[in-house]
């Protein structure tokens, strides 16, 4: 019984000496100072970052506004034809509206037409839902407009 006690003992004593923090690294305690947070880049920004330009600057107004005119691209990731509903990833690119109508694409031929069905979200990512209208949509299939 005491060798229990003293296990118990020990192991608590382990366990409060672990939750103690540094106080010289906690930013919070030094008043003054906020913890460093990076920026949200602008995808043209996370591009060429990607492509190793770590000095890009921030994007002006017309590049800015090129984005929100970019063409909706897409990837068919999921099919199911028996309920004739797919998945589709637009990774970067703009996302569409849902109602909108596009067109689905196999080497530069057209063989479909899906309608978004659902909003992305956070959960979902760049995701969306929707349903096949007409033709035959098939997995890997290119989605795109020409807006």
């Amino acid at each position: 019984m005491t060798y229990l006690r003293f296990l118990i003992l020990l192991l608590t004593l382990a366990i409060l000496s672990g939750c103690q923090s540094d106080p010289k690294s906690s930013q919070l305690d030094s008043p003054g100072k906020e913890p460093a947070v990076a920026p949200i880049p602008t995808p043209s920004q996370a591009q060429q970052w990607a492509n190793g330009d770590q000095a890009a600057e921030s994007v002006d107004t017309a590049e800015e506004e090129d984005l929100i005119n970019r063409p909706i691209r897409g990837k068919i990731i999921m099919v199911e034809p028996r309920l004739k509903y797919v998945v589709v990833d637009f990774g970067i690119t703009r996302l569409p509206r849902p109602g909108q109508s596009l067109p689905v694409y196999e080497d530069s031929k057209k063989t479909g037409t899906i309608r978004i069905t659902t909003q992305p979200n956070q959960f979902q990512g760049n995701k969306v839902v929707a349903d096949i209208t007409n033709g035959d949509v098939l997995l890997n299939q290119l989605v795109y407009s020409a807006e």
